[in-house]
């Protein structure tokens, strides 16, 4: 069997890794927030992210626990790593403990195997129906319950792909309100706006502009963002939540 110089540079490498007992990256989903904390009413949205391709995968399932008392689904969304994958669209209960959860799961019904992307897996948009004391992993737990591949059929053992880890830097730029990637005069306008009824912001836009964190956007907010255009503040309360 011949190898291409670049395919036995991969093949040495894997063989190196092995022989000396160190272990081969294996892909991650990595779970996201882009609130630490809501109030009540207020919205919170999780991410799940796959951060590496894996191919040959045959099944999975992610289980999003929650309170039931205190959160609500407000909407799912599928990303593009697995178009295929679904949400249950009510929660479910497993174990002993009966915790509420949401199943985020795909089957492969040809059992050959598919080829996941890197990339968003999907999105979980939960309503507070009260004040959130606890921090957002706390509050939330994701597990894998399931991630195999083809591999499954020969050897009967789950891959050590899909693992779950916490992706604690929010995704969120407070402050910039027009989404250009800079927080500036334009952005304290465009609060200021919003507040006297001259323009209506959009979800996101709504959740970056509250500076403050207190779950509403007035006059407070905009003065927050101009005082950190003008160097008289270095962090909005947000960010610190």
């Amino acid at each position: 069997m011949k190898y291409g110089r670049r395919g036995f540079t991969a093949l040495l490498a894997l063989i190196l890794a092995a022989g000396s007992g160190l272990p081969v990256s294996a892909a991650e989903v990595k779970v996201s927030s882009d609130q630490t904390k809501v109030t009540s009413g207020s919205d919170i949205t999780l991410t799940l992210t796959l951060d590496e391709a894996v191919n040959d995968v045959i099944c999975f399932d992610y289980r999003v626990y929650f309170d039931m008392d205190s959160f609500s689904l407000k909407k799912s969304t599928i990303g593009t790593a697995c178009e295929d994958a679904q949400v249950s669209t009510k929660a479910m209960t497993y174990g002993s403990e009966q915790k509420p959860c949401y199943s985020v799961n795909f089957v492969d019904t040809t059992s050959e195997g598919v080829a996941l992307r890197s990339g968003e897996i999907c999105q979980l948009t939960f309503t507070a129906k009260k004040d959130m004391t606890a921090d957002w992993k706390d509050t939330f737990r994701v597990e894998r319950e399931h991630f195999a591949t083809t591999d499954y059929w020969n050897t009967l053992k789950e891959t050590d792909n899909g693992k779950v880890s916490y992706d604690v830097k929010s995704s969120i730029v407070y402050g910039d309100v027009n989404g250009d990637g800079k927080i500036n005069t334009a952005d304290a306008a465009l609060t200021y706006a919003s507040i006297n009824g001259k323009v209506t912001l959009k979800e996101e836009q709504q959740k970056v502009a509250d500076v403050n964190g207190d779950g509403k956007i007035n006059t407070a907010d905009a003065a927050m963002i101009y005082a950190r255009v003008n160097g008289k503040i270095a962090e909005f309360p947000a960010e610190s939540k």
